[in-house]
């Protein structure tokens, strides 16, 4: 066809024709001569989105395989052979947030940090990882360990990074062992930032920290410093009168 239209005589000097008739020639000159190259090309295309298309298959397949295995888990036998098969899987997370809740139920409170730590250290699932940080200082406390529990909420309150309503329970949480010490203004300001009047409360967490700032103590008001000429009358009065003078006779 491009043959015949170089062939066909020009109308009007129309050289637009020409020119394309020539690139038709050399494209289907590259063909030819390049023929074997793209045969190859295709089938390698098409090997390629093959292996592509089985991977996602079998991906999809495996992570159903995995959440349906770990739905089925119920004890802590059943959980722990699961996540011994597919320990990287999607489900494990959630899987290990329920092992580590029949642990503290049987008050195995070593194992149940072993899978907090663990979920902490999945960045993939930033919300269950701040949440089992959380977890961590909650047992901490449970455990007598105020300080370090403590040091677990301030940290999460103090991240902005935190989800909104686990840095409010976190807050709370801090505040509420500020106040068991007496540490009454840093209890304050843990407790003040999540509040009603602001418009920061986040669930029941607001709730409960108003209803503890009211039973803070006020801070005790700081005496004035006396003024110089008050300071000196105070001592003139409180100083010995002077003993009057012996007359000699």
């Amino acid at each position: 066809m491009a043959k015949d239209l170089k062939k066909a005589p020009p109308k009007g000097g129309d050289s637009f024709i020409d020119e394309l008739s020539e690139d038709f020639d050399r494209f289907e000159t590259w063909v030819i001569d390049n023929r074997k190259y793209l045969v190859a090309a295709c089938i390698l295309l098409v090997i390629i989105v093959a292996i592509a298309f089985t991977v996602i298959v079998a991906r999809n397949s495996a992570a159903r395989r995995n959440a349906e295995m770990f739905a089925r888990a119920k004890t802590v036998e059943e959980i722990t052979a699961a996540l011994d098969k597919a320990p990287s899987a999607a489900s494990a997370s959630e899987a290990r947030f329920r092992l580590a809740s029949l642990y503290l139920e049987k008050k195995d409170y070593a194992s149940a940090r072993t899978q907090f730590e663990q979920i902490a250290k999945d960045a993939s699932h930033a919300f269950l990882a701040a949440k089992a940080n959380l977890s961590i200082g909650y047992l901490d406390e449970l455990e007598g360990k105020k300080d370090e529990a403590l040091k677990v909420f301030a940290a999460l309150a103090d991240n902005v990074q935190t989800q909104p309503e686990l840095r409010a329970e976190a807050a709370y949480a801090a505040g509420r062992i500020c106040f068991s010490q007496k540490n009454y203004e840093r209890a304050r300001s843990y407790l003040s930032r999540f509040r009603a009047d602001q418009g920061t409360v986040t669930g029941i967490w607001g709730t409960y920290a108003a209803a503890l700032l009211r039973d803070i103590p006020a801070a005790p008001a700081q005496k004035s410093a006396a003024s110089p000429a008050a300071a000196s009358a105070q001592k003139s009065a409180a100083a010995p009168a002077a003993p009057a003078p012996v007359s000699k006779k």
